[in-house]
């Protein structure tokens, strides 16, 4: 297994965070490596959730801690 891709926070103004996020209809191999980068960036930077647009993507997607 490959490592995950790693991400830098998108900040506004970035047309991707007022764009409406892609529907997401089926949960494949690259969504779950794209997941497990998120998870990964979230982690690194004490967050508890990082949804997609945040790091520059579309889809429709979040991750989160409890």
């Amino acid at each position: 297994m490959s490592e995950p891709p790693s991400f830098e926070a998108v900040l506004f103004p970035a047309p991707v965070l007022r764009q409406e996020a892609e529907e997401v209809s089926s949960f494949d191999d690259d969504l779950r490596s794209i997941a497990d980068g998120m998870i990964a960036s979230m982690f690194q930077s004490h967050g508890v959730g990082l949804p997609a647009p945040q790091v520059g993507l579309s889809p429709r997607i979040i991750v989160l801690t409890a």
